[in-house]
Order: structure tokens, then C-alpha cells, then sequence
């Protein structure tokens, strides 16, 4: 059995001390209504989510180069998703996640699994550039290109999906895509 790094460990351990206070932050200033201003109208939130995410991907990152099997380890990640967006779903008390950290480390892992021969033939001197210009192309993506929540990441309108609507229902928010391209 292979030793384990205690660093990566003790790093998980205290940034998942530190998404529970965030979690019970926003519970009760969103759910329960404590007025809580410094976490609630400043951009102390952001930043202490950014923290939480940022940590998990570098780290989830990071284990894809120790990983004996990065498709078991994505396929992993998605089924504790899913089991998060049952839960969410079910309990209803806010809202269902539909893409949180876990989702994009499933993702990421799956991407990293599935592109691993190209990957490795890219030197470090051209892949830490690439992926930092990759990294500043896309950081408005999901406050620019739509106001719905969870699609802000795909740009249906080169599909001729110009037009999106929800309707939430009680326990999830259904989204309708109209084909707005003109039918000839």
C-alpha cells in the first residue's frame, strides 16, 4: 500500500472545517434571516467561496497526477453529485445543487481521464501558460453570456437557442429552451 501525503490531507481536512462555517453562514443569513451584512453585502462571500473551491480543485487536480485510475475516481465524484443533488432535491429546502464543486471536479477528473495521452505531451513551460490564459478567457463566462443559473457555461445561442425560459416548480426548476433560428 502506497504511503499517503498528510499535506493534501490536512489541507482537505481544514477547507472542509471551513465549508461548514460557510455552509452555516449562508443557512442562517439566507434561510433562517440572521442579519449578517458582513458575509450577506460584501464580497467576503465570494472570496471565502472562491477559498473553499479553489482548494478542492487544486487538490482534485493534483491527486489526477498520483492516480492509478482517473475514470473510477471522475465516475466516484459523480455518483457523490448525484447523491448530493438527491439529497438537495429531496429535502427542498433551498435549492437542489445542480453543479457545485463535486459536479466540476467529476468533470474535470473525467476531462483529465479522457485527454491524459495529450496532456502529457505538453511541457510544463507551455501548459502553465495555456492553462492560465485559459483560465483568464473564461472567468465571466458564467456571469456574462446568460442570467439563468447552472446554463451560463453553454453558449446555445451558435445552436439557434436564443431564447431561454425557466419555470420553477416546487422542488426543481424545469428549463425550456425555445429553437429561435429561423426555419426555412
Amino acid at each position: 500500500m502506497q504511503k499517503r501525503i498528510t499535506i493534501f490531507d490536512t489541507v482537505r481536512g481544514f477547507t472542509m472545517i471551513s465549508m461548514a462555517g460557510f455552509h452555516a453562514c449562508y443557512d442562517l443569513a439566507y434561510l433562517y434571516g440572521w442579519d449578517m451584512p458582513w458575509f450577506t453585502q460584501s464580497v467576503f462571500q465570494d472570496i471565502w467561496r472562491a477559498s473553499i473551491s479553489w482548494v478542492f480543485l487544486f487538490i482534485a487536480g493534483w491527486m489526477c497526477t498520483l492516480s492509478r485510475n482517473n475514470i473510477k475516481r471522475a465516475a466516484k465524484y459523480a455518483l457523490a453529485a448525484l447523491v448530493v443533488w438527491l439529497a438537495t432535491t429531496l429535502v427542498s429546502v433551498d435549492d437542489s445543487v445542480n453543479f457545485g464543486i463535486i459536479y466540476c471536479m467529476a468533470a474535470c477528473t473525467g476531462i483529465v481521464a479522457l485527454t491524459d495521452p495529450v496532456l502529457k505531451k505538453i511541457t510544463a513551460r507551455w501548459g502553465m501558460p495555456l492553462c492560465l490564459m485559459l483560465f483568464a478567457i473564461t472567468w465571466s463566462i458564467p456571469k456574462t453570456i446568460y442570467p439563468v443559473p447552472y446554463l451560463a457555461w453553454w453558449d446555445f445561442r451558435a445552436l439557434g437557442l436564443s431564447q431561454v425560459i425557466t419555470t420553477p416548480s416546487s422542488r426543481l426548476s424545469l428549463c425550456i429552451l425555445q429553437d429561435t433560428s429561423p426555419h426555412t
